[in-house]
């Protein structure tokens, strides 16, 4: 009989450990790899890449669907106010991995995650996410990436991207007429003025001029009026960006606002240190302020009075619809934005420091003040809320119109301008 000397016998243990071994991490490898596993690396054994889109009164959630020849359904738990307790809302089919949730209400909170079902074992629950649905979309200029994004309401959840910018300085919408204008700058002041169609969401009409600053569209003609600061004048183009009016004798025309109601535009010549309203029909300058103005840098036409309201270094000043002085608020430092809140007549002023609420009075209602560079604001008139820019911390900050919440919405690049749009 032939046998194993101990080389021999050394060498088929070794070969036999290698093999078992194989096999051990072959069969590990392939219960690793079942979507259901919880040590599963990429899955955790729950439903994963939830999405979100909504309007004021749906929500509509879908996930990754999970490929198991075991599988037997989802489930969707729902919290809802008052009480955000999560219950289960639906089971589903395997084959469905969407729901539709109808039964929402505008203004609320609501928070969704998803099991998958085996039988009778259900896995743990996704990462919850969380959506107030309402009527209007966010819209960031993302500029580290180059990019403008469309968000939902509370600007939580991203929904379309268009990519190939240089720098969003401006943006302001136009609804009856489906286009966002945007200001691109590039090589210092020079830049173009975009139409961007939002259905498609793609630029259909582009403007290069050698300084826009600022924009403001009259909303029922659809006509552009911009500031141009390289070129010292202020420009008028209809809604397909056909020049209409130029307009000169400016020293440094930093913004622009249209009175909705006249269809005039006030401006603002920052080296100057004037206001003047535009007639709308010839661009004649029919009226314009004192010595009141030291540096004007932004404005907001008050269509509850037909004046205006304007960001003066480090004063919040109300001048009638003659360009007269009304009324004068200090600030604690320098200026940068105004929006207002046509519900209540009230001005959210933005500086280099600090965002703060102030009424038609002038008293400063709240101030949130943790920023770093923020550089737009805008309100939501819908709801009252504010959306800013802080372009340093990379978020956009969404502030209750009470004050009373304040939701951070991270991951952004350099987001420097922000608007609202109605769905």
């Amino acid at each position: 009989m032939r046998t194993l000397n101990l080389r021999s016998y050394k060498t088929v243990t070794i070969l036999l450990a290698f093999v078992l071994f194989g096999l051990l991490s072959s069969c590990s490898f392939r219960e690793r790899a079942n979507p259901l596993d919880p040590k599963n690396s990429v899955t955790a054994g729950r439903p994963t890449r939830l999405k979100i889109s909504a309007s004021a009164d749906t929500v509509i959630l879908s996930w990754q669907p999970i490929l198991n020849q075991d599988l037997t359904g989802y489930r969707v738990y729902r919290s809802a106010p008052p009480d955000q307790v999560a219950i289960p809302f639906v089971d589903l089919a395997v084959t469905n991995s969407k729901v539709e949730d109808a039964t929402v209400v505008f203004g609320n909170e609501y928070r969704y995650k998803v099991t998958a079902l085996v039988d009778d074992y259900e896995s743990p629950p996704s990462t919850e996410i969380i959506v107030e649905p309402g009527p209007t979309k966010s819209i960031v200029a993302n500029n580290g990436l180059g990019e403008l994004q469309q968000r939902s309401h509370d600007s939580r959840h991203f929904l379309k991207v268009l990519r190939g910018f240089d720098f969003i300085y401006k943006m302001e919408g136009s609804p009856l007429y489906n286009k966002l204008w945007l200001i691109d700058v590039y090589l210092s002041n020079s830049g173009n003025v975009f139409a961007v169609n939002m259905d498609s969401f793609f630029v259909k009409t582009e403007i290069p001029l050698p300084g826009p600053r600022d924009i403001s569209i009259n909303k029922a003609s659809g006509n552009v009026w911009i500031a141009d600061v390289e070129s010292r004048v202020v420009w008028k183009f209809d809604n397909d960006g056909h020049e209409l009016l130029k307009i000169d004798g400016f020293a440094n025309p930093s913004s622009v606002s249209v009175d909705q109601a006249t269809g005039d535009c006030w401006v603002a010549d920052k080296a100057g240190k004037k206001v003047f309203r535009l007639l709308s029909g010839n661009g004649s300058k029919i009226s314009e302020t004192d010595s009141s103005i030291t540096a004007p840098v932004d404005l907001l036409s008050d269509p509850l009075t037909g004046g205006v309201w304007v960001a003066d270094q480090t004063k919040i000043i109300k001048l009638n619809k003659d360009a007269k002085f009304i009324a004068g608020i200090e600030w604690f430092s320098e200026l940068k934005k105004l929006a207002l809140d046509e519900r209540e007549g009230a001005v959210w002023a933005l500086g280099l420091e600090k965002v703060s609420k102030i009424d038609s009075l002038g008293n400063e209602l709240f101030s949130f003040s943790d920023l770093s560079s923020p550089s737009d604001l805008i309100v939501n008139h819908y709801d009252g809320s504010c959306l800013v820019t802080d372009v340093l911390n990379h978020r956009v900050i969404r502030i209750s119109h009470d004050g009373l919440n304040i939701q951070f919405v991270d991951g952004f690049s350099f987001p420097e301008a922000v608007a609202v749009w109605p769905r």
